[in-house]
C-alpha cells in the first residue's frame, strides 16, 4: 500500500468509528451532488427547506418566520445583526455541547465574530475541504502543505498532521530570509498540493521575479490561494515556477470554504451541495440577473447549532450558471488590505498584526495603520480601553521594539463601498522608506 492508501484507510475507519461515517459518506454524497447539479437539485432544495424549517422551531430569533412560504420570506442580516442577536440565534440544545466547534473570525472586517458548528457541521466541513481538494486533482490523503498563521499556543500537534498528511509551515513574515526559509521546508516536506493566502503568494511571486528562489524539488498538482483575491501576476508568477495550475478560494470562517475555482474560467464553482448562495441587488433584497454586480448572501445547508441564514458577509460579485446547471460566483470584490513592515523593513503578514485581537467580542472593529516607518495607529472601537498594553505588548514583538503605537477610538470605522472595513492600511512607500 502508498503511503497515502495507508493513511487514508486509517482515516476511514476511525471516521466510522468515532462518527458513524458522517465525514466519507459526506464526501461521497458531495461527489454526486456536485457532478449532478441539474439531476440533483430537488436533493439540495430539501435540504434547504429542511434548515429553514428546523430555524422556525428551534431558534428564538427565526421562530417568527414559521409561516414562510420561501426564504425570500427570512430577513437578509448581517455580522452585526447577529452578534446583537447572538443569544437568540444560537440554537438552546446545542448550547455547552462539548462536541461543538468553536470558529471566531475577524475576516477581513475587522469585526470580530464568533459562531459554534454542531458535529455534523463539522465533519461537513471535513468533507467539503476534501471535495475542493479533489477539484483541485488531489485525493484524501494525498500531502498538502498548509502555510498558515496561527494563534500562540494554537498549532495543530506534528503527530495529527501526520496522520491526516496535512502538513502546517507557519508564516509570519515576508522578508527574503523567512521566505527561503519556507520554500526549504516545503521541499522537506514534498507536498501535492499548497495551500496559502493571496499575501503570501504575492509576497513568494516577488521573491522568484527577483531570482532569488532555487530550484524545487517536488511534484506538485495543484496550488490554492486563500483570503484576498489573487493578483493575475502572482498567478502566471506561482503557476510558472512551479509548473502547476493555482487556484483561488473563497469562503470565510464562520461558514468554511463556499467556492473555488475549477479551471473552467467562470469563475469560483460554488458548493452548492453544502450552501445556498444569492447575489442580491445593492439597493433591495431582489435576485440580480446573471452578469450583474450584486450582494454576496450565504445560507449555510448543514449548521444546526448556530444557523447562518441570509448572511450578507459584506463582499460583492456576478453569478454565473453554466449549461450544465454548475453555479460561479464571478468578480467577487471586497477584501482589501494593505501589506504591512516592520521598523527594519520586513514585510508582515498582515493577519499575524492583528490575529490576536479576534477573540476579544467586545471590539467591535479594529485597524491598524501605519503612518511611518516606526509609528502605527490603532484604531479600536470599542468602550473597553483596557486593551492597550496587550496591543503594545504583542505589536512591538511583531513590528519592532522601536515602534511606536497610539490608540483612536471610534463609534465606527468607515466601510469600503463593498462594505467591509479596512483593516490594515499603509501610509509608506517601502521603496523610499527602507533603502
Amino acid at each position: 500500500m502508498t503511503e497515502r492508501e495507508e493513511k487514508f484507510e486509517a482515516f476511514v475507519e476511525d471516521d466510522l468509528r468515532n462518527n458513524r461515517g458522517l465525514i466519507i459518506n459526506q464526501y461521497k454524497e458531495n461527489l454526486i451532488l456536485m457532478d449532478n447539479p441539474i439531476k440533483m437539485e430537488a436533493f439540495r432544495q430539501s435540504y434547504l427547506t429542511n434548515m429553514l424549517t428546523y430555524v422556525t422551531r428551534h431558534s428564538e430569533f427565526y421562530k417568527k418566520y414559521e409561516d414562510f412560504k420561501s426564504i425570500k420570506d427570512f430577513p437578509v442580516v448581517n455580522k452585526e445583526i447577529l452578534k446583537q442577536h447572538w443569544e437568540e440565534v444560537f440554537v438552546d440544545e446545542f448550547k455547552n455541547r462539548s462536541d461543538n466547534k468553536e470558529k471566531r473570525t475577524s475576516g477581513s472586517t475587522g469585526t470580530p465574530f464568533q459562531v459554534y458548528w454542531d458535529r455534523r457541521k463539522h465533519c461537513r466541513m471535513i468533507a467539503d475541504a476534501k471535495w475542493f481538494a479533489h477539484l483541485g486533482g488531489v485525493e484524501s490523503h494525498e500531502r498538502i502543505v498548509c502555510m498558515v498563521v496561527n494563534e500562540k499556543g494554537d498549532r495543530s500537534p506534528l503527530e495529527k498532521q501526520k496522520r491526516d498528511n496535512v502538513y502546517n509551515i507557519y508564516c509570519s513574515y515576508f522578508d527574503d530570509e523567512s521566505i527561503a526559509k519556507y520554500l526549504k521546508e516545503l521541499n522537506e516536506l514534498n507536498p501535492k498540493m499548497i495551500i496559502a493566502y493571496s499575501s503570501m503568494w504575492d509576497a513568494i511571486a516577488n521573491y522568484i521575479y527577483d531570482n532569488k528562489a532555487e530550484k524545487y524539488e517536488f511534484n506538485l498538482i495543484s496550488i490554492m490561494s486563500e483570503a484576498e483575491g489573487l493578483k493575475e501576476r502572482t498567478r502566471e508568477i506561482i503557476a510558472d515556477y512551479f509548473k502547476c495550475p493555482i487556484y483561488s478560494r473563497y469562503g470565510n470562517e464562520e461558514c468554511g470554504t463556499l467556492a473555488q475555482e475549477d479551471g473552467s474560467g467562470f469563475g469560483h464553482r460554488i458548493n452548492t451541495a453544502s450552501y445556498y448562495i444569492e447575489v442580491l441587488d445593492m439597493d433591495s433584497d431582489e435576485p440580480v440577473k446573471d452578469g450583474e454586480i450584486g450582494r454576496v448572501v450565504i445560507t449555510d445547508l448543514f449548521n444546526y447549532a448556530f444557523p447562518i441564514v441570509r448572511y450578507e458577509n459584506g463582499d460583492l460579485a456576478t453569478r454565473y450558471v453554466a449549461k450544465d446547471g454548475k453555479e460561479y460566483l464571478k468578480d467577487v470584490i471586497g477584501r482589501k488590505v494593505d501589506m504591512l513592515y516592520t521598523t527594519d523593513g520586513r514585510m508582515v503578514n498582515w493577519l499575524h498584526s492583528l490575529i490576536f485581537l479576534k477573540k476579544y467580542r467586545d471590539i467591535k472593529q479594529f485597524q491598524i495603520i501605519q503612518k511611518t516607518r516606526t509609528d502605527f495607529t490603532w484604531v479600536l472601537n470599542t468602550h473597553n480601553y483596557n486593551y492597550e498594553q496587550l496591543i503594545l505588548t504583542e505589536a512591538t514583538q511583531i513590528f519592532g521594539k522601536d515602534s511606536r503605537h497610539e490608540f483612536q477610538y471610534v463609534d465606527d470605522i468607515p466601510k469600503l463601498r463593498s462594505g467591509k472595513t479596512q483593516m490594515t492600511v499603509c501610509k509608506i512607500d517601502p521603496d523610499k522608506e527602507f533603502k
